[in-house]
């Protein structure tokens, strides 16, 4: 499929660069530990670009193809790719309503209680990227909350999530 064949280049380049950065931690230097990281940073990057593109259905013409991509790209991403798909898609929805918005969630239940957590100022002064890794968190746990909120997604969402540590594990 012509439509694809960007997708796969960019996955291949990925793969490409992934094992550069390798390439250069292996060597045990630090100047190789430090150059490996812009590297590794670019490969997260733009595995989540696919990945969100993967989740709207634009990297291929069938859903099939999406699905496996939005799987491949996740594990370089570190994002399971059904739960992030699932939330995003409410997200698209629901964009604007502090209410009903899955991404907007937290930040209700603070303005509510007219408390931030200091962890959450913290990581906003200092830059330190807290948000992002409690947003991993958030996907790796949605199966669990599916458990109230809609029980038929739970085996998509579930797979999607053992895939990463089983994928990592082989």
């Amino acid at each position: 499929e012509r439509r694809y064949s960007v997708t796969a280049a960019m996955l291949l380049c990925d793969v490409g660069l992934f094992g550069a950065g390798l390439w250069l931690v292996d060597g045990g230097s630090t100047a190789g530990f430090l150059a490996a990281q812009p590297i590794f940073a670019t490969v997260f990057f733009r595995s989540f670009g696919i990945l969100h593109e993967a989740g709207h259905g634009n990297c291929s013409s069938r859903r099939w193809l999406n699905t496996l991509t939005g799987h491949w790209a996740s594990l370089w991403c570190f994002t399971p790719f059904f739960p992030w798909k699932d939330l995003h898609q409410k997200h698209h929805v629901w964009t604007g309503n502090a209410e009903r918005d899955p991404t907007m969630r937290n930040l209700k239940v603070w303005r509510d209680a007219r408390h931030v957590p200091w962890p959450v100022r913290f990581g906003w002064r200092s830059w330190v990227p807290l948000a992002a890794l409690a947003q991993h968190l958030v996907f790796l746990a949605y199966p669990f909350r599916l458990m109230r909120e809609d029980p038929t997604k739970i085996p998509e969402a579930a797979l999607s999530v053992l895939f990463l540590p089983v994928a990592y594990g082989g």
